[in-house]
């Protein structure tokens, strides 16, 4: 049942990127929507739930994108772990929104490493045409950042609002009128 949840989640944003964000000029927020959520639940939330987030999000942004399955799979799916690693594992924090925007930060840099790496790899070995240009994204990093860095407690704050409203359905019972 939980997952119905997160397919929910995921449409949202996805279509608050694709519908609003895009239109409005802001199109390099669009991939990192479902970044910012698989970073929250990472971090929030002790369970593996963010590769859910990270398989779904992925497979999707590589789709619309038209890019090799992994462009965007694998960063989502490298950057939540390391996210889930190194907060619950190494840092024993009790305020998980103090430490947000540094692992959005990392995970953002990640992604724009993974994707120019990735695709390059792919384009030696004749597997693809044309990969991202590393400058095209250099050039358009700080915009990426600062786009994340300031949906990013937004983004926070709809995934723990969701999850508070989840659990207080979950605990009332069915009531038939």
């Amino acid at each position: 049942m939980r997952f119905i949840a997160y397919i929910i989640i995921i449409l949202l944003f996805i279509g608050i990127g694709f519908g609003v964000m895009a239109p409005l000029g802001l199109g390099w927020l669009v991939p990192g929507l479902p970044l910012l959520v698989v970073v929250c639940v990472a971090m929030e939330y002790d369970s593996w739930d963010y590769v859910f987030f990270a398989l779904v999000g992925g497979v999707w942004m590589d789709t619309m994108y038209a890019l090799p399955i992994g462009s965007f799979t694998a960063a989502y799916l490298l950057g939540g772990f390391l996210s889930y690693t190194v907060f619950h594992s190494l840092l024993w924090i009790e305020a998980n929104w103090k430490y947000y925007l540094a692992f959005v930060l990392g995970a953002d840099i990640l992604l724009l490493v993974w994707l120019w790496a990735y695709t390059s790899i792919l384009s030696r070995l004749q597997w693809i045409v044309l990969p991202i240009s590393g400058a095209e994204l250099l050039r358009h990093s700080w915009q990426i950042i600062i786009i994340h860095l300031i949906f990013a407690f937004p983004v926070y704050g709809v995934i723990n609002a969701a999850v508070g409203r989840w659990k207080n359905l979950r605990r009332q019972p069915l009531q038939l009128l």
